[in-house]
């Protein structure tokens, strides 16, 4: 961690966008539940999930899970991506933002509905989404993973490189004029949440819910460069 801090790093991977009229006042931060997902499914070796970024962030994350390759949440995560024709690779963050981390360890929100017109993307619903079955099971090997691997104690010792990332993105976010927005649409600009996941590397993608009142809302994910002196 020290070199993260001591030399200049091209870092990129993505970042999240959820929508604030969920989740409330604006934030940025790396979000636990989000690697805790990216780096099990990491630990699959399953492309488009090994692109973790930067290098000494990586090497952190093989050094501390790789004798946990075996563990049942990876060999369930391997053996359902290799059932799938198609692989989401939304499953990550879909899964992550459907999780809560409580005192308890790791539970369903029972926040979402998901919603996706499957013949839009050539695929059928029971290819694409997880099914109830597999998403408890996720969820339950989930806990498993995390109490056995001790991930929140992995989560702290890389909190000063979370909090480099999270300064250096909220530089680039005070940079944005948003003034504009009152006078051309009558009300201030609200920005969406922002994530930075690491983890997930450099790929896109889109996930699509709605909550029990029927609102819909969109997380989406980019990719982008960030310098880290």
């Amino acid at each position: 961690m020290n070199k993260i801090a001591k030399f200049k790093k091209i870092i990129v991977f993505a970042f999240i966008l959820l929508g604030s009229q969920v989740f409330g006042q604006t934030n940025i931060g790396v979000d636990e539940r989000f690697e805790l997902v990216g780096i099990a499914l990491r630990l699959t070796g399953r492309d488009p999930f090994v692109h973790s970024n930067p290098d000494n962030y990586v090497a952190n994350i093989d050094n501390y899970f790789s004798k946990y390759k075996d563990h049942e949440l990876i060999k369930y995560l391997s053996q359902m991506l290799g059932s799938r024709s198609v692989i989401d690779i939304g499953l990550g963050v879909g899964l992550a933002a459907d999780i809560d981390i409580t005192s308890k360890g790791i539970v369903s929100t029972n926040r979402w509905i998901s919603f996706v017109n499957y013949e839009e993307y050539g695929v059928q619903k029971d290819e694409w989404d997880l099914s109830e079955t597999e998403y408890k099971e996720c969820v339950r090997l989930l806990n498993k993973f995390y109490k056995d691997t001790k991930f929140h104690q992995f989560f702290l010792s890389n909190k000063s490189f979370y909090d480099s990332i999270e300064r250096e993105f909220q530089k680039l976010v005070n940079q944005i004029d948003t003034a504009w927005f009152q006078d051309v649409f009558g009300q201030p600009y609200k920005m969406d949440n922002i994530w930075l996941v690491p983890a997930n590397g450099i790929h896109n993608f889109a996930i699509l819910r709605k909550d029990v009142a029927g609102n819909k809302y969109k997380v989406t994910s980019n990719y982008f460069s960030l310098t880290i002196k």
